[in-house]
């Protein structure tokens, strides 16, 4: 029986959430913010005081309802002043800054002649060569010298030209500023050839030996598998490094279901941890078992994540999987939901702005809905044979997990896959395999043994690619070009939330408060859907070297640009679908700009430019100059 009781930190979470939301674009106080807080608390006090109310139930809801205002402000606030754009001391504050002292905290791909990289600016030095000392974080290009290696903790003094990270370039681009705003970066910066010099080189630091451990683990792999494809892919499984992972790779797992996979997350460590659990079992058997059990469970998992490099992804795992591990030696019988909920408080107090990351919303999300809906669907999976029994429980485990991501996922990929049952059927063991035998490559010597384990890992991560190209290669493997607004996609998970407590308590009130959200999200839908039918206006698309420009009138649209330069760029493609996707554009056509074309409401001459409906648009004929246009506004 699933109970509000029993997950106390989930009643916390609830309003830690709210504040992040509203912390992360408007700032509140701590004087306001205390302030609030200490008159709720007298207020409450002394009403309590002279009250003559001593039901201890009601008391009880009146200290949980002050209780979750004061985290709503206390996150509130928290999570403003977290955002180093925020402080006085930022780096952008400082003004005519010369050269700059960055701390790497994070290294990234290599792009031609330039290595990616997250760090910190510890100092700036202006104009007049005064040193400041500073915060935050920057986005570095920095000139791929290959005679020296970069590592996370070397601090450098670099000058060049501090920009901020740019707009998106065309409506329903990857937004890759807000994207880096979640992880409070704000601008960028070129470190050309002979622009930087090396302050201190730090190897010995914890997060450079993660990163040593991770490229020694990557060279092993490099040595002991041939192919470039099967040696990304099994960077991704192992170590969740997908930078040598080609576009074709990652289509093609994401259409079958299974791009988490190549992201080394909860799945992973749940693989790690279920494999020692089942290793160490005998342990428990004897008076302090469940105790070295605990610890050497908790090394495993915390190991595994030191040599992966520490990433955001797995850290969540390895959180939720500890505190799971705590709750077993304490012997306290504690709801699963509620250590996902404590596990997440954790990580929001370390950094809130992991909320508004994907892979935050999509691992959480999954682990919620296994957690709820998976023992419901359980006693379903009952067989006298075993092979049946265990397809049937992978089946119930894809499903329960597939419900709370469902929304995200159409949300940020636009995107459903159709077959995603079946490919995580074929997928999912072969991928714990070959999880296991790259962890057995690893630790095992140099030598033709080596060699041999590798040559079957590749022909394992060879299968796994053809089974999941098959499937994606299946015309109905995918639905794409799906829109949801966030507005839409939290009120689906709601209404799963609230159908899968009714399975739990059989209530009425549960059946009534579905149907509101029902309805609420089909009033939603149907306005956006009759706005579309009343929408006209153009907006200008930048293309390689081309402008297009597209003309909407309700659910259709005109393209001007040539089709076939059109179609080489997938890019852009993929921009207009995601595009016309949230426009509700049914019906589209190219019409080339060197050719007069006359249609109702619509003049095109060559040269000169184009008339739709009221608005003229002169079109350019240096269009390579041409970086972004707005959208044209709606005319009224």
């Amino acid at each position: 029986m699933f109970s509000w009781h029993a997950i106390p930190f989930l009643r916390l979470v609830i309003p830690f959430i709210a504040g992040i939301l509203l912390g992360f674009h408007h700032a509140l106080p701590l004087t306001i913010s205390g302030s609030v807080i200490l008159f709720l608390l007298f207020s409450t006090s002394y009403i309590k005081s002279s009250s003559d109310i001593h039901s201890q139930y009601k008391w009880k809801t009146v200290y949980a309802l002050v209780l979750s205002i004061c985290i709503f402000l206390l996150a509130w606030t928290y999570t403003w002043d977290s955002q180093s754009i925020n402080q006085q001391s930022h780096f952008s504050k400082v003004q005519k800054s010369k050269q700059i002292e960055i701390e790497i905290t994070e290294l990234l791909n290599i792009k031609g002649e330039y290595q990616k990289l997250h760090a910190t600016v510890n100092s700036v030095i202006d104009s007049s060569g005064t040193r400041h000392s500073t915060s935050g974080k920057i986005l570095i290009h920095f000139w791929n010298d290959t005679t020296k290696t970069l590592l996370p903790g070397d601090r450098f003094l670099v000058s060049g030209q501090i920009k901020p990270i740019s707009d998106p370039l065309n409506p329903d681009d990857f937004d890759y500023q807000y994207y880096l705003t979640t992880k409070d970066i704000y601008h960028k910066l070129y470190v050309k050839q002979h622009h930087h010099l090396l302050i201190q080189h730090n190897p010995t630091k914890f997060s450079s030996l993660a990163y040593q451990i991770k490229t020694a683990c990557n060279n092993r792999l490099k040595a002991n598998i041939i192919q470039k494809e099967n040696y990304g892919v099994a960077e991704a499984l192992l170590l969740g490094y997908k930078y040598d992972i080609d576009n074709q790779t990652n289509l093609i797992f994401a259409r079958t279901g299974t791009l988490h996979v190549l992201a080394v997350s909860g799945m992973h460590v749940g693989l790690i941890y279920g494999l020692l659990t089942w290793i160490l079992g005998a342990l428990t058997r004897f008076k302090l078992g469940k105790y070295f059990k605990f610890g050497i469970i908790v090394l495993g998992i915390w190991s595994y994540a030191f040599i992966s490099g520490m990433g955001a992804s797995i850290l969540r795992a390895v959180v939720m999987f500890s505190f799971i591990s705590l709750a077993q030696i304490s012997g306290r019988k504690t709801h699963t939901f509620n250590l996902l909920a404590a596990s997440a408080c954790i990580l929001f107090l370390f950094d809130p702005l992991c909320l508004f990351d994907p892979g935050f919303q999509l691992s959480y999300s999954a682990v919620a809905g296994i957690i709820l809906i998976y023992p419901l669907l359980k006693k379903y999976c009952y067989s006298k044979f075993i092979v049946l029994k265990y397809i049937k429980e992978l089946l119930a485990l894809t499903l329960s997990a597939q419900v709370f991501t469902l929304p995200f996922s159409v949300f940020y990929f636009g995107q459903f896959p159709n077959l995603f049952l079946i490919a995580n059927l074929l997928i999912i063991p072969l991928t714990t395999i070959l999880i296991f035998s790259l962890i057995i490559l690893i630790i095992m010597p140099y030598g033709k043994l080596s060699l041999i384990v590798g040559n079957w890992i590749e022909k394992g991560l060879s299968l796994n690619f053809n089974i999941a190209e098959f499937i994606s290669n299946n015309k109905y493997s995918v639905t794409d070009q799906l829109y949801i607004s966030i507005t839409e996609a939290g009120l689906l998970i709601l209404l799963a939330s609230i159908i899968t407590m009714y399975f739990y308590h059989k209530s009425v009130k549960t059946i009534l408060a579905a149907c509101i959200v029902l309805l609420f999200t089909f009033g939603i839908r149907t306005a956006r859907t009759i706005y579309s039918q009343l929408q006209n206006e153009i907006t200008v698309y930048k293309g390689i070297k081309k402008l297009y420009y597209v003309c909407i009138n309700g659910n259709d649209a005109i393209i001007i640009g040539e089709e076939n330069q059109f179609e080489k760029d997938q890019f852009l493609q993929q921009s207009l679908k995601k595009y016309f996707a949230r426009k509700n554009i049914y019906h589209h056509k190219f019409v080339s700009a060197k050719k007069m074309f006359v249609s109702t409401n619509f003049l095109l001459i060559p040269g000169v430019g184009f008339q739709f409906f009221d608005k003229t648009m002169t079109i350019a004929t240096s269009e390579h100059k041409y970086r972004h246009k707005e959208e044209v506004q709606k005319s009224e």
